[in-house]
Parts: structure tokens; C-alpha cells; sequence
């Protein structure tokens, strides 16, 4: 099961994004919500140069591998699998490579 390795990449953004820029993420938010997992991920994507791009396509990476799992039922309930943050840039997707593109922000 890959969701310690999910935590682990989260909490080295974390700190990653703490040194960058001083402020930090949520990781249990980060971890449940795909909608700001998207965010923080196109947040570290956008810092060449750093750990940050290297973590968030290991964490897109990670999160799709752990989506394609079958729940074996074991365990009793199991935390969200992140089908959405595997949706929002983990497979070459157009779209996002185009919206991560300011040139195309503004229909140029």
C-alpha cells in the first residue's frame, strides 16, 4: 500500500514549499482533497530549479499507482484514493500542460 508514501511525499513539499516560500501546506488536507492536492501540485511545478517538480510528478505518480489498486476490503475503511490528483496532470493531459502555460491564460 502506497499511502505512508503518499504522506512522506507530502510532508518533503511541505517543506520544500516552507523553504521556497515561507509558507507551508496542509498534508492530511493535501492528502484528502483532490481539488487542493491539484493545487499544491501546480504550485511545486512551477518551481525549476528545486526538489519541488521532482516531488509533485512523484506524488501524481504514487497517487495513480494506489488509484489503480483494487480495495481488497481488508482493514476496515481506507483513506480517499486521489483519482482527481491522478486526473490533474499525471498522465499528459493537454489541458493541464495548456493551463499551466500563462501564455494561454488569456486566450493568446
Amino acid at each position: 500500500m502506497s499511502d505512508p508514501q503518499l504522506s512522506q511525499i507530502a510532508r518533503q513539499m511541505r517543506r520544500g514549499l516552507l523553504r521556497e516560500l515561507g509558507q507551508g501546506v496542509d498534508v492530511e488536507r493535501l492528502l484528502a482533497d483532490a481539488r487542493y492536492a491539484r493545487d499544491v501540485l501546480l504550485a511545486c511545478d512551477g518551481f525549476d530549479g528545486s526538489e519541488l517538480p521532482l516531488l509533485s510528478a512523484q506524488f501524481r505518480r504514487v497517487a495513480a499507482e494506489d488509484a489503480a489498486q483494487p480495495d481488497d476490503g481488508v482493514g476496515g475503511s481506507s483513506p480517499p484514493r486521489l483519482p482527481a490528483a491522478r486526473a490533474a496532470g499525471a498522465g499528459g493531459d493537454k489541458r493541464s500542460r495548456r493551463w499551466n502555460n500563462p501564455s494561454s491564460w488569456f486566450g493568446a
